[in-house]
């Protein structure tokens, strides 16, 4: 069910705001818009959630 989903579940009741609250993330300051701030809580959830969250290189790590 996409309400216990660990990544689309906090999207979509409260967007990236929820989702990095969640996960008590404070992602860097400065984005440009929330499409930026989802991606860097993206990005900042990849190692504790590789299952949800990859390739690996859509964030920018290498492999």
């Amino acid at each position: 069910m996409l309400a216990r989903h660990p990544i689309c579940g906090p999207l979509t009741k409260g967007g990236s705001a929820l989702l990095a609250r969640q996960y008590d993330l404070e992602p860097e300051a400065g984005y440009v818009d929330e499409c930026r701030f989802c991606y860097l809580v993206r990005r900042a959830l990849t190692d504790r959630l590789p299952e949800y969250l990859g390739p690996r290189q859509v964030y920018g790590f290498e492999e």
